[in-house]
This record gives structure tokens, C-alpha cells and sequence, in this order.
């Protein structure tokens, strides 16, 4: 029987001596940027040009970009425990709420190329989802029902570097910001177009053969429709 009390004993100190975590959450903030080489700026730099009203100058060229209006998820140890985007200077700040019991740790943030609004998306040569991520250690703000402080884990800038998918994403986000704005319809109601890049790594050009788009069935709807007329 002393034993028995003996390790029922040890038992309790072990358990009291485990940090337990039932659900909980906190708050994250940061920037994300990337390496851009998208050619075709205007040179006023190296030709002195006149480059007064371009939204894409030589000094953009081999440069950091923010990540503008991408949609990312966090996941903490494997389950999604928010969807966010940054804004178009690729900033964010979202909470998130992990459901189960354990120490939020394995925590990271992924984005699949796509825009917040699901106007384009850049995808594998295949049609498949291109993951672009970063991983830290996720701190609960609050725990076990308890009220959010509000403090906010500062994640800081996360830079990538010579991405070719995402320097695409970042060529299509600026063609639909600067040039549909002046049309509203593309604008407001232009969505689902995908790019297709077949390129991965290098210098951030393609071959014709490694790049396809594929427009969306009421984008060529309303291009039949207008060669009818």
C-alpha cells in the first residue's frame, strides 16, 4: 500500500511538473519581400530617362519588393490555425487560435502564390500549387480561455531571394494594381487567371516554353461575345 501511495505520489509531481497547454492563441506581425529581377523597367538611371508617371523604375530592378496581397495560412504544429495577406507593402497582423492541447511550437507561415482576392494565381509548370513558407516559434498570448493581452509577436522581415515564380506573382500583382485600376471592371470583377511557370530557380527569365496562362471561362466568354458584336 506505501508503494502504491509512493507512486501515485511521484506520478502527481510528474504531471504538475509537464507544462500543459489546453487551447490558446496569440498575435503575429511582420513584412515579407523578395528578390525582384523582372526586366523591362524604365531606365532612368543608367539613360537618364524622363521617367516621371512609371510605377516600375530602374531603381525597383534588383531590388527588394514587398509581397503585396498574398494570401498565407499558419499552421501550428500541422493544423491551420488562420488565413491571412499582406497588404501591399507586404505588411501583416492577424491573430490565430490553436484548438487543441499542447505547446504551440512547429509553427509556419505559407503562401501558395495566390492574390488575396483570388484575382491570379502562379502555379508549377504542372498546374500544381507552388509553396513559398517560413518557419518560427509561435508564442501563445493567451491560454485556457483567458484574455488576449494583445501583444503581438514581432516576426520582423522576411526576405526570399531570386524566386521565379515569385518575382511572376509579383509582375502579375503590378500589371492588375497599376493598369486595371484605370478600368473598373477588370479591376473589381477580373479573377481566376493562372499562370503556369515552369521555372523554379536561376537568373528569374523563361523560356516561352516553360511559361502558359489560363484565362478564366467568363474572361473567354465575354471575348466571344465581343468578337460576335
Amino acid at each position: 500500500m506505501k508503494t502504491l501511495l509512493n507512486t501515485f505520489a511521484m506520478l502527481v509531481i510528474v504531471l504538475l511538473a509537464v507544462p500543459a497547454y489546453a487551447s490558446g492563441g496569440g498575435r503575429v506581425k511582420g513584412t515579407f519581400k523578395f528578390y525582384n529581377r523582372l526586366i523591362h523597367y524604365c531606365p532612368s538611371i543608367t539613360e537618364s530617362r524622363n521617367c516621371s508617371g512609371s510605377n516600375y523604375n530602374e531603381n525597383a530592378h534588383n531590388s527588394y519588393l514587398p509581397v503585396s496581397d498574398m494570401e498565407f495560412d499558419m499552421r501550428v504544429n500541422g493544423v491551420k490555425v488562420a488565413t491571412f495577406s499582406t497588404d501591399v507593402s507586404g505588411d501583416y497582423d492577424f491573430n490565430w487560435y490553436y484548438p487543441y492541447s499542447g505547446t504551440p511550437t512547429s509553427a509556419v507561415i505559407e503562401g501558395f502564390m495566390k492574390h488575396k482576392d483570388g484575382r491570379f494565381q502562379v502555379l508549377k509548370q504542372d498546374g500544381s500549387t507552388h509553396r513559398i513558407y517560413t518557419t518560427f516559434s509561435a508564442y501563445y498570448d493567451y491560454v485556457n480561455g483567458g484574455e488576449a493581452t494583445g501583444y503581438a509577436q514581432n516576426l520582423g522581415t522576411r526576405y526570399w531571394g531570386t524566386i521565379p515564380r515569385l518575382i511572376t506573382y509579383g509582375a502579375a500583382w503590378r500589371t492588375w494594381y497599376y493598369a486595371f485600376k484605370y478600368a473598373g471592371s477588370l479591376l473589381n470583377d477580373f479573377d481566376g487567371l493562372e499562370l503556369w511557370v515552369g521555372a523554379s530557380s536561376g537568373s528569374g527569365s523563361y523560356s516561352e516554353n516553360n511559361f502558359r496562362i489560363t484565362i478564366p471561362a467568363w474572361c473567354y466568354a465575354a471575348a466571344r461575345m465581343t468578337l460576335r458584336a
